[in-house]
């Protein structure tokens, strides 16, 4: 029969249906949530932006089939990486469970589509020796050598070092206060907010060389950014990274044979800690970890003595 045609009564119109777009939903739904922060929010907001298309996104929440983000699902891993694809299939899967949660449609059509796609490849940390440093450190610009060299003697965040204050820096002391970092809006603006969870507010002993490396940057100035640009702007990470820091790891490549980021100074700063025989909870509270588990998980293999040197303390202690 033609389309809306019923039998032996004639045509008749469809309802339109009165659930919201997926767009529109998405928006509602990613403005919402309580424990999301506004660069968070911002970021869940570009990704569906940028990765579903717009039939999609104009699709009431009641008429999108899951053989239609299957169809998707398959377009966007023949463009993109597997983390990416499984990001964005989860961001639009919770979506759709706020949908279900809301009254607005029985069930969740996206659920199981991403289960045969490989699994996502973490990238493995870059340790680096006191010796591979040395050389690193050497190939990077006299300006921001000493910002280098505090994320290897702190093993603090980028955003964390890029936002530290001058009125942080105790040089009597020899303590950084750490209690701010570099955010990033919903529109992509930054500005300096709080760090990242309680337990990254912390204070920070420093080494006597980083004191003497640190006192010609804070000394005789009372506000303002430790770190700065040339110019003396803020450093941003993108134009830090591809100007300074990969022309000085190409330069240190053919000698350390590694191609470390600078998110892998503050592993290697963990990695020195271990070594000097420093425990994971104490690793923990320097490197601001929310949970002891995170830790482990990233740091724990470093540690191979760590049982031998358990039985031996049970041996020690109770006898053979």
């Amino acid at each position: 029969w033609p389309e809306g045609w019923i039998p032996h009564h004639g045509y008749a119109a469809v309802a339109a249906s009165e659930c919201p777009p997926l767009g529109e939903w998405a928006e509602r739904a990613i403005l919402s949530r309580p424990k999301a922060n506004d660069r968070t929010r911002g970021a869940y907001l570009r990704q569906i932006t940028t990765h579903l298309p717009a039939e999609l996104r104009a699709a009431p929440l009641d008429t999108i089939t899951r053989e239609q983000l299957g169809a998707w699902v398959i377009d966007l891993a023949e463009r993109r990486k597997p983390k990416t694809v499984r990001n964005v299939h989860g961001l639009v899967s919770s979506v759709l469970n706020d949908a279900v949660d809301a009254g607005l449609i029985g069930r969740n059509v996206s659920k199981g589509l991403i289960a045969s796609l490989p699994s996502v490849q973490h990238e493995e940390p870059v340790f680096l020796t006191p010796d591979e440093f040395a050389v690193l450190l050497a190939a990077v610009p006299p300006h921001y050598r000493t910002f280098v060299l505090f994320f290897a003697r702190t093993g603090t965040r980028f955003g964390e070092a890029t936002a530290l204050g001058v009125e942080s820096v105790d040089l009597g002391r020899g303590t950084v206060r750490i209690d701010r970092a570099i955010k990033r809006t919903a529109e992509g603006t930054f500005y300096v907010g709080s760090t990242k969870s309680r337990r990254s507010r912390r204070s920070l002993t420093i080494d006597p060389t980083l004191v003497e490396a640190l006192r010609p940057l804070v000394e005789d100035r009372h506000e303002g950014f430790v770190f700065r640009t040339e110019r003396g702007d803020r450093i941003s990470h993108s134009n830090f990274t591809n100007r300074v820091w990969y022309r000085a790891v190409d330069a240190a490549e053919p000698v350390i044979h590694k191609r470390p980021r600078v998110h892998d100074l503050r592993h290697t700063h963990a990695s020195w800690l271990i070594e000097a025989g420093v425990s994971l909870p104490a690793i923990q509270a320097r490197l601001g970890h929310e949970s002891i588990t995170t830790t482990i998980g990233v740091y724990g293999h470093l540690m191979p003595d760590a049982d031998r040197e358990a039985a031996e303390a049970m041996s020690r202690l109770l006898g053979d």
